[in-house]
């Protein structure tokens, strides 16, 4: 990699590594920038893949295995970014399928709000009105997908209110995000090992990334 100057000069890096380092950091950089609509960041200001990213770029299938692949050369290389990825989302990394304990790295009011349901000790069914469906809207639509077959019309009672609040975090933490996370980890492992990376814990891998 070499970088040229605004008159057309060939800009020396302190050393090959470190004009290689400045290369991947931009390119990082701008591939995760929150306005190109790959990425997100979560309550907690952690980056996660954008669920409405197919809307943002039709490409972006290939783009997240690039990303995958730049984030893959950094670890073989030890080059360690500015990344603070959301915690679910680098478990993804290992092979891991993310379950409730796992939500509040995503979103931690939503985690509460589960952790209410489970408490209440009124009406579940009558009170809170629930059925098995998640409501999104995204660039102004809004859709509803159904937890399980059948989901709109059946609601959530205190016999099943568990079934749905892990449900619901299956669907945030995996489901939602399956297409965008298996890009990127297929491209990550096209240059560092599936068996190398889980060696890791989520906490280290994600030291190591940055």
């Amino acid at each position: 990699v070499e970088f040229v100057s605004e008159l057309g000069m060939a800009e020396a890096g302190i050393d090959r590594t470190g004009v290689f380092k400045e290369f991947l950091e931009e390119v990082v950089k701008k591939a995760f920038d929150a306005d190109r609509g790959l990425f997100v960041h979560t309550s907690s200001q952690r980056i996660q893949p954008s669920p409405t990213s197919e809307l943002a770029d039709p490409n972006h299938v290939r783009l997240f295995e690039f990303v995958g692949r730049m984030l893959g050369k950094a670890l073989y290389e030890g080059i360690v970014l500015d990344l603070p990825l959301a915690d679910f989302f680098v478990a993804k990394f290992l092979g891991k399928i993310n379950s409730l304990d796992e939500l509040p790295s995503l979103d931690k009011q939503l985690h509460s709000s589960l952790d209410h349901l489970k408490r209440y000790d009124g009406d579940v069914e009558n009170d809170l009105c629930l059925s098995f469906v998640v409501d999104e809207e995204a660039f102004g639509e809004r859709r509803t997908v159904e937890l399980i077959d059948g989901g709109r019309v059946m609601p959530v009672t205190a016999d099943n209110r568990i079934e749905y609040i892990h449900l619901i975090a299956d669907y945030h933490l995996n489901k939602r995000l399956a297409t965008q996370s298996k890009a990127v980890v297929a491209g990550l492992t096209q240059v560092v090992p599936a068996g190398w990376l889980r060696f890791f814990t989520t906490p280290e891998l994600q030291r190591l990334i940055g």
